[in-house]
């Protein structure tokens, strides 16, 4: 199972995968998935037992989460 985290703009996804990777989290970004409405054409994968802490980091950065959402299948599955 796999979690996707949204942001309003294209800048805070690439700032918020900079900061992921360099604390070790396994992201991968992705096309915003149909089934979720974005204002960003991109979003973040991470793996849902991971996703609080991705959220935990991104916020202490001051970057603000769009939303947290839940998929059965990952991009790449």
């Amino acid at each position: 199972m796999h979690c996707v985290i949204t942001f309003k703009t294209i800048h805070w996804v690439m700032k918020a995968e900079k900061i992921l990777k360099a604390q070790g989290i396994d992201i991968t970004l992705i096309p915003t998935p149909r089934e979720i409405s974005s204002d960003c054409g991109m979003v973040i994968q991470v793996g849902c037992t991971e996703v609080n802490r991705a959220k935990d980091i991104i916020n202490e950065q001051g970057l603000m989460i769009e939303g947290v959402y839940q998929l059965e299948k990952g991009y790449a599955d």
